[in-house]
């Protein structure tokens, strides 16, 4: 263990074991994201990669959660960066949760055609191209513009 260690900080390599997950202080999510961005030496990221199955199959799926987390790593995200997350375990039948990615993504895609995101069960690939913008707006925002457009249509 010791030598795959010392290989990984010659690399580069490091591991940060925080939960990701409690947004409910937002102090400590800032922080965790401070001490990411203190060992990266940058404020800025050109591939993350979360697996946040885990954790969020013991919690209840609620959108806002995913949301938040979904941005709070875009904001970390350079222009043309890539985010590799995982959100359910493979053949995990939560077509709740896939459905509420899958509605989110469509809106953000509408919304800024720039941003490219690929779905499949469980997994999204985001890909912050140039162009894009430097955050995303909350899900209450996006749908609320959504429908208002929705409205003028009819």
């Amino acid at each position: 263990m010791k030598v795959k260690k010392k290989h990984d900080k010659e690399i580069g390599h490091s591991v940060l074991p925080e939960d990701i997950l409690n947004l409910q202080i937002e102090r400590l999510y800032k922080q965790f994201l401070g001490q990411v961005m203190q060992r990266l030496g940058t404020s800025k990221t050109d591939l993350i990669i979360s697996k946040m199955a885990g954790p969020l199959n013991k919690i209840d799926k609620n959108g806002a959660i995913l949301d938040r987390l979904i941005r709070n790593w875009y904001d970390i995200l350079n222009e043309n960066g890539l985010m590799f997350i995982q959100f359910n375990y493979q053949g995990n039948t939560d077509t709740n949760t896939q459905l509420l990615v899958q509605k989110w993504a469509d809106a953000i895609k509408s919304r800024f055609p720039e941003i490219d995101i690929q779905l499949d069960v469980g997994v999204m690939r985001l890909h912050k191209r140039a162009g894009s913008p430097e955050h995303l707006p909350p899900a209450t925002q996006l749908f609320s513009k959504i429908k208002k457009e929705e409205g003028s249509q009819n």
